[in-house]
């Protein structure tokens, strides 16, 4: 796909966010309603197999499944003429929590500390009361935008590794004994592959 294409006769790329194994994420606007967007597309041919596609459409329901003002908003979830998935979101306009806290930048302000910390753990008791579990917290996936007000609005993102208990068509597809993760934030019981469950996000 170039930019400037049309996805779905629905979503023009105008940008791309970022690529990955499975596919890439790129900014768009949907054309029936002038709307910037966000659209992680899956890209067919990317040996990934079934599994792929199986986790790519439950990281559509468990986003769709929270419903919280810090956790991303999807608004759809389907599959174009030429067999290519994707989940559009909304376009958050920021920056993620990493370039807050990188080694050779000062700290952030206490205040400022403690109030992005409450919103992250407002999102997971949401998450947590509907058995979500995401999985793979970290700076890179907490995304941080501007209020009116100056203050900040915190925004979960990217639940490619989430999973929602006792919930069939999104469930855990992660055997017993497998790690998935990002190693530095991952509890012990993660890294092991083993009982890995809402406690790991606070863990995180």
């Amino acid at each position: 796909l170039s930019i400037g294409d049309v996805l779905a006769e629905r979503y023009r790329l105008v940008g791309i966010l970022g690529e990955g194994g499975m596919g890439a994420v790129y900014e768009a606007i949907q054309i029936d309603l002038n709307r910037p967007v966000a659209v992680k597309l899956m890209l067919p041919g990317t040996g990934l197999g079934p599994d792929a596609t199986k986790r790519f459409q439950r990281e559509a329901r468990v986003t769709a499944a929270l419903h919280h003002p810090g956790a991303v908003k999807i608004f759809d979830f389907g599959k174009d003429d030429h067999g290519r998935l994707y989940i559009v979101m909304e376009k958050l306009r920021g920056t993620t929590l990493r370039s807050f806290v990188r080694p050779d930048e000062p700290p952030m302000a206490l205040g400022r500390t403690v109030a992005i910390a409450m919103q992250i753990a407002a999102v997971l008791v949401a998450a947590h009361a509907i058995g979500l579990v995401h999985r793979d917290l970290k700076p890179e996936n907490v995304f941080i935008e501007t209020n009116l007000d100056g203050s900040d609005r915190v925004v979960v993102v990217d639940f490619g590794l989430a999973y929602i208990e006792d919930r069939p068509d999104a469930a855990r597809m992660t055997k017993e004994g497998v790690v998935a993760g990002t190693p530095v934030y991952m509890s012990p019981e993660q890294c092991q592959g083993r009982g890995v469950g809402t406690p790991s996000d606070i863990y995180a």
